[in-house]
């Protein structure tokens, strides 16, 4: 059971100071940077950083649809580790009990195809 949350932890480790880093640079010298003519489309990405802790925590994509996110390309960080947090919780389950495991996973699947029908007919 304490191999999971080391799991967390590790990959949290291994992903936060390069992230943070580079949001701090991001946000704290690139807004500096700016001028020219095309700088008033950057300017609008560099300011949403200012909600920076959503992208630290990886719950950007879930608050506001991702529409404000820090880093363009962080969706895909945050995307994967909530796949691998998921991942973490049908491996522990199905350490426990292989039946639930089974039945979580395809209740997921059969959700997963009602979200893609509802947001496709959107």
């Amino acid at each position: 059971m304490l191999k999971y949350p080391l799991a967390i932890l590790q990959r949290v480790l291994r992903i936060w100071p390069a992230y943070i880093l580079t949001m701090l640079i991001y946000y704290g010298i690139f807004m500096h940077m700016g001028g020219g003519p095309r700088w008033q489309n950057n300017e609008p990405i560099v300011m949403a950083c200012q909600n920076m802790w959503r992208s630290i925590f990886f719950v950007d994509n879930l608050i506001d649809n991702g529409r404000e996110i820090c880093l363009n390309w962080g969706w895909y960080l945050q995307v994967d580790f909530q796949i691998f947090l998921v991942c973490v919780l049908i491996l522990y389950i199905y350490q426990s009990s292989k039946i639930s495991s089974y039945l979580l996973t395809g209740s997921l699947i059969i959700f997963s195809f009602i979200m893609n029908i509802l947001y496709t007919e959107r």
